[in-house]
């Protein structure tokens, strides 16, 4: 009895840290074929998971989506299955793994919402550190990087899975745009401009 005690509580471990791994960085398909697969061996009517277990499985549910945010929407859902499983002592898989599905959909899609917005930041931040250093003529991809605190073929990957463009690309249009903004200062037109560099 001991050995399958321990059998037990080491499938559950593993679960856990198999659902926290994918909720940090998989899909909600991956979720749910999780939870279909530790679940597989249980009949719908009843319990997978006993429950001291399954208030361990809330509390990681409730800690990640208060992570990702404060007043995380679905924490009163967590909080109406341990209200039902207090009331009742137990929660069939028929009821628990498609709330528990759900529940992981949502952490999976606010984590995506937040990676997203941190992303959108750093471009931000990165098209300002640009636009700085275009204006003192004081920019490599070397001093860019060390602004941001990337490695410099991290920043270029980083910058083009983001943005669709090669940062290079954005450089040299800002760059162009500054140029531009000093030719028209001065009164002359980008045709004479031209003009006056090629010695026409």
């Amino acid at each position: 009895k001991k050995s399958r005690v321990a059998g037990e509580q080491l499938r559950f471990s593993q679960l856990l840290q198999r659902l926290r791994h994918t909720l940090e960085n998989g899909t909600a398909e991956e979720a749910h074929a999780l939870l279909e697969e530790a679940f597989a061996r249980c009949p719908r009517d009843q319990a997978p998971l006993r429950p001291e277990q399954l208030l361990t499985l809330f509390g990681l549910l409730l800690q990640m989506g208060r992570e990702m945010e404060p007043n995380w929407s679905g924490e009163s859902a967590v909080r109406a299955l341990i209200n039902q499983l207090a009331h009742s002592g137990v929660l069939s898989r028929e009821r628990l793994q498609p709330a528990l599905e759900e529940l992981c959909a949502q952490l999976c899609r606010l984590r995506d919402l937040r990676n997203a917005h941190d992303a959108q930041a750093v471009v931000a931040r990165i098209n300002r550190c640009i636009e700085q250093s275009v204006e003192s003529y004081d920019l490599s991809l070397t001093g860019l990087a060390r602004m941001i605190g990337f490695n410099p073929s991290y920043l270029s990957r980083f910058y083009r899975i983001n943005t669709g463009r090669k940062l290079s690309e954005q450089i040299t249009k800002l760059e162009n745009n500054d140029i531009i903004g000093m030719v028209r200062e001065i009164g002359m037109t980008p045709e004479q401009l031209a003009a006056l560099l090629s010695g026409k």
